[in-house]
């Protein structure tokens, strides 16, 4: 069924002006494919600035550790001795709640940075976590 229109010269339109069922599907779906997109970059992204923000907090334990060492010549016995020294703002990107900086435990937190010494002292190792609580590769010099 058609609608008779007037146009501007009095004469008469038949077209209907508008979008079909049809046409406006496939702009959803586009629009949903777009979005698929966009979201799965946007999940990898994040997820490597979390990261990225793991081996930030895993470089400010060492500068930490390296400076108490100078001061007392000997590496700090555990976590605790440092995380005074260390900036407010050093948070776990994955949960906020959580710690930043722990001593080596048997259970690995996502975003945690862990501090272990020797009982010599006389050598560390700081180790973090991604989200699948893998250890996250940093070569600290």
């Amino acid at each position: 069924m058609f609608l008779a229109y007037l146009n501007r010269n009095g004469g008469i339109m038949d077209e209907r002006k508008g979008f079909t069922l049809i046409e406006l599907m496939i702009v959803i779906v586009i629009i949903g494919i777009l979005t698929a997109i966009g979201i799965g970059n946007y999940i990898k992204l994040m997820e490597k600035a979390r990261v990225a923000s793991v081996m930030a907090n895993m470089h400010t334990v060492q500068v930490e550790v390296e400076l108490f060492g100078t001061d007392s010549l000997v590496y700090p016995s555990g976590a605790n001795e440092i995380l005074s020294l260390l900036p407010p703002n050093m948070d776990n990107p994955y949960n906020k709640s959580l710690p930043a900086l722990q001593d080596r435990v048997d259970d690995d937190i996502p975003g945690v940075v862990e501090y272990y010494v020797n009982t010599s002292r006389n050598l560390y190792q700081i180790t973090g976590f991604n989200k699948d609580t893998e250890a996250i590769d940093l070569t600290l010099t």
